[in-house]
């Protein structure tokens, strides 16, 4: 990999995404409509690495402050929380969907029709797998999805989303805290595994994120034979 970490700004970062895209620009962009999901795709994984680095520099920030504070700035920390986890999700999910799309323009074989139904990158990854079976982006898709960083991004930010703020456990004398993120149901003895929340593993977090970003956008930018 020629990067190790997206772009800080914005800018920056449109640019390099926009220099490893696998298909060219269309003279009509507005009229491909898999060029504008890639667009789409494009402006969305942006974003949400950008809101994920600064929420997880929010808490991090807070924690240091205080594991256990006032109700007010521990719904922060909790808002926080919820948004770093939700936007590094989302910008693994923006990146595949941007490989989705260029791939649509590179092979026959795919079109948007396929996108119909859930696009999860496991999803993502099952469409384009069969069109390029040996490009380096697929096995760096695969690589993504199978990593344990992944999969705790993904939990944690399901238990979040849909079931609510998970109750913290703190030590004495005060320690990090901790919270549970597996789902219940598959938990042994009814015991939930627990996500220490410390400034090493919130940055652990983005980091490996914006990684899964540049592996993905940097094998795709090597080129995509059907």
């Amino acid at each position: 990999m020629t990067s190790l970490l997206p772009p800080v700004t914005g800018v920056d970062f449109r640019r390099w995404l926009e220099a490893a895209q696998p298909s060219s620009t269309p003279e009509h962009a507005q009229d491909d409509p898999a060029w504008m999901l890639a667009a789409a795709a494009e402006n969305g994984c942006v974003a949400r690495v950008q809101a994920m680095r600064r929420h997880a520099a929010d808490l991090g920030a807070s924690l240091q402050e205080s594991y256990a504070p006032p109700p007010d700035e521990r719904d922060r920390q909790e808002a926080d929380l919820f948004e770093t986890f939700s936007n590094a999700s989302s910008a693994v999910e923006c990146t595949f969907i941007w490989v989705f799309a260029h791939a649509c323009r590179l092979a026959p074989a795919l079109t948007l029709a396929d996108a119909t139904g859930p696009m999860y990158p496991t999803d993502v990854l099952g469409r384009v797998r069969p069109a390029f079976p040996g490009a380096p982006v697929t096995a760096a898709m695969e690589e993504i999805v199978k990593a344990a960083p992944y999969q705790q991004i993904r939990n944690l930010r399901n238990v979040l989303s849909h079931r609510g703020t998970p109750g913290r456990l703190l030590a004495i004398p005060p320690s990090p805290p901790r919270i549970p993120y597996e789902n219940a149901r598959d938990l042994p003895d009814g015991t939930p595994p627990e996500w220490d929340m410390t400034q090493e593993n919130i940055q652990g977090i983005v980091n490996w994120t914006e990684g899964a970003v540049v592996r993905v956008v940097e094998a795709a930018g090597s080129g995509m034979s059907a």
